[in-house]
């Protein structure tokens, strides 16, 4: 009865530790995204082109996030589960990522998606 217990204690263990891997393996793609998006927005007369925006548009491996560039904003969808508490979370990581970037001129929630406005 307890190696039942010790291998069910052990199964939790690990699907909790797998889950929390893969939502920060996420976390870091959308990072990434981001990171070379707004790298670009550093540039204060460079916009991501409207006509472009299928060229442009990335998404993190495992379709949880989309990115979309549009001007001098950067929309970040949630394709899975999206909720509002869910968009203030992701805009609250994303707000405190790039804070002291000066590209960034405000992250904020708008219209099902987080909104990541260049200067």
């Amino acid at each position: 009865m307890r190696a039942i217990a010790f291998i069910l204690t052990i199964v939790v263990v690990l699907g909790i530790y797998a889950y929390n891997y893969e939502s920060k393996k996420e976390i870091k793609e959308l990072y990434r995204i981001t990171d070379i998006m707004i790298k670009k927005l550093k540039n204060k007369d460079y916009e991501f082109s409207y006509r472009a925006i299928d060229r442009n548009t990335k998404s993190t491996s495992d379709q949880t996030y989309k990115v979309i560039p549009r001007g001098r904003v950067i929309s970040v969808y949630i394709n899975k589960e999206e909720d509002e508490d869910k968009l203030k979370e992701l805009s609250s990581k994303l707000a405190e990522r790039h804070r002291k970037n000066d590209a960034v001129e405000v992250v904020r929630v708008n219209r099902g998606a987080v909104r990541i406005v260049g200067h």
